[in-house]
């Protein structure tokens, strides 16, 4: 047999799985199949290495809602639950055979699987693989993975709404890998709480509202402009999303995120005058027990109660919403492989920078949104992008509010288009260097 002296990495980001119907992966077959092929894209002088870049499982959208589930208990719970759904069984089966077969799996924490840091929940997913921590690693320190010339990291770093709580994440699964109570708290990003508190209960009326990634400043003026009486809550979602000092707790957040909206925004002003403002920098120091203490209400001029009585939706309403969707790069445009690169693609850029040469390629994910920067086949930044269900509004609707009002309404009815699946794949020879590194399209 020929000796194998190369490594075929593939690389696969944002998968979602968990929660009920409609799920944020709504084609889970196709991901269970992609793993099913995978081995037989190795070369014969190649050894087969998967890495789930976070965002595996996703425990937010698990009932009972919660930014971090932080008993273990609980959190097994949801891993078991959702490995078991008849949904998502087959993507378990398919990575335990591939583990059986001898393919490497490394596994990296994002910022809608925290738990799986935990020892007990690790566990649970060993016993539910079959395999050991041997051929199954868990990343969950922060570092980001190094294979030879390629960088991996899931990308929520360069988040400030959704990066995470590092230190206490640490603590806390020291703590519980010695069979102790946790005395730390883990401080949950802002997004995270956002789609708690606000996302999802909202499901029921827009069951599309948690494609809608990453969450943090524009994903609420968005939500204002479907939802207007949610509005008057904004002293208690712009603490949420910046941090606020907490009055009433002998404890301060220690998380201060930075603004999606780094720039002043005229338009964004314009249209959501003073919301707009306080998303960007509260200055109310809400007593603790009045963060959550709002119920997200049916509002007569919402959106979805406009839909449901084939009301006209006004144009001053649609306006801010395409404005939002706008700075959510969530039009036709932005689906393109070269299209804007975000923080990510700049932090990847610096990255190879400073390794000077230590770093042929950088791999990330959490944007949702699929890059390749680079030659054909030699990227220095790729975008895994997602295998969740994606929000792309149609080139019309950009400047037509008749093609927005029927976007939306398909929308509100839950009829997603279908888009296809994205993945890097990489191939790193024995001396360590990147000989391949390309975005790849599963349909």
């Amino acid at each position: 047999m020929e000796r194998r002296t190369a490594t075929r990495v593939a690389i696969i980001s944002d998968l979602h799985l968990g929660g009920p119907d409609p799920s944020m992966i709504s084609r889970p077959e196709r991901l269970a199949r992609f793993l099913a092929a995978l081995p037989g894209r190795a070369l014969p002088d190649e050894r087969l290495r998967l890495v789930i870049a976070g965002d595996f499982v996703d425990f937010l959208a698990i009932a009972p809602w919660r930014a971090f589930t932080a008993d273990p208990r609980e959190a097994v719970a949801k891993l078991e639950a959702t490995a078991k759904d008849e949904r998502f069984a087959p993507i378990f089966d398919g990575l335990g055979r591939l583990l059986a077969g001898g393919t490497e799996v490394d596994l990296l924490i994002g910022n809608h699987d925290l738990e799986l840091a935990l020892p007990p929940v690790r566990d649970a997913l060993l016993a539910r693989l079959g395999t050991s921590p041997e051929r199954f690693r868990f990343h969950t320190s922060g570092s980001a993975l190094r294979i030879g010339g390629l960088l991996v990291e899931h990308g929520n770093r360069y988040d400030g709404a959704n990066a995470n709580d590092w230190e206490d994440l640490r603590a806390i699964a020291s703590a519980l890998s010695r069979f102790e109570t946790p005395s730390h708290h883990l401080d949950a990003s802002p997004g995270s709480r956002l789609v708690e508190h606000v996302v999802n209960p909202l499901k029921a009326r827009y069951p599309f509202v948690d494609l809608l990634k990453p969450q943090g400043e524009l994903t609420a003026l968005l939500l204002f402009a479907f939802e207007p009486s949610l509005e008057r809550h904004v002293e208690r979602i712009a603490c949420i999303l910046r941090g606020a000092r907490l009055r009433g707790s002998d404890r301060r957040s220690t998380r201060h995120a930075r603004s999606q909206i780094e720039e002043h925004d005229d338009e964004l002003a314009a249209v959501f005058g003073a919301s707009y403002v306080e998303l960007r920098a509260p200055h109310h120091h809400v007593p603790v027990h009045e963060w959550f203490d709002f119920a997200v209400q049916r509002d007569r001029h919402g959106l979805a109660e406009r839909l449901e009585r084939g009301e006209r939706i006004p144009a001053r309403q649609l306006r801010a919403i395409r404005l939002a969707l706008q700075r959510l790069l969530l039009d036709d445009r932005s689906a393109a492989p070269d299209g804007p690169i975000g923080h990510q693609g700049a932090e990847a850029a610096r990255i190879l920078a400073a390794s000077d040469g230590a770093i042929d390629t950088v791999v990330m994910g959490h944007t949702h949104l699929a890059r390749h920067v680079g030659p054909p086949d030699r990227a220095r930044y790729v975008n895994t992008g997602t295998w969740a269900d994606v929000v792309r509004v149609p080139a019309a609707a950009m400047h037509d509010d008749d093609a927005l009002e029927a976007f939306l309404a398909e929308l509100h009815a839950d009829r997603r288009p279908a888009f296809p699946a994205t993945w890097a794949e990489v191939r790193i020879e024995a001396d360590g260097r990147v000989a391949q590194a390309r975005l790849e399209t599963w349909c």
